[in-house]
């Protein structure tokens, strides 16, 4: 088994990580991945609690915007559910 490291930096997108530069390994082959923050990015990402980038993921560094959507949602819901309770 080749033990060889390749150490670089890239971005993530969603589910992938793309390197900033070509790998050099075929296509398919399986790697083990460790993945470590650059400083800027570990700044964003420790200021905004585990639980909350577990759930909502890329929308975590937005805590706001996604407050703003569920109460939108909660009024639209309430709404909806008065309108049913009116019809005959």
């Amino acid at each position: 088994m080749n033990t060889s490291a390749l150490e670089m930096s890239g971005t993530v997108h969603g589910n992938s990580i793309e390197a900033d530069q070509s790998l050099g390994l075929p296509e398919g082959l399986k790697v083990k991945m460790v993945v470590s923050f650059t400083s800027e990015d570990e700044a964003v990402t420790s200021s905004v609690p585990p639980g909350l980038l577990r759930a909502f993921g890329a929308c975590a560094h937005e805590s706001d915007e996604v407050d703003k959507f569920l109460v939108e949602y909660r009024e639209l819901r309430k709404l909806e559910t008065s309108s049913r309770e009116l019809e005959p």
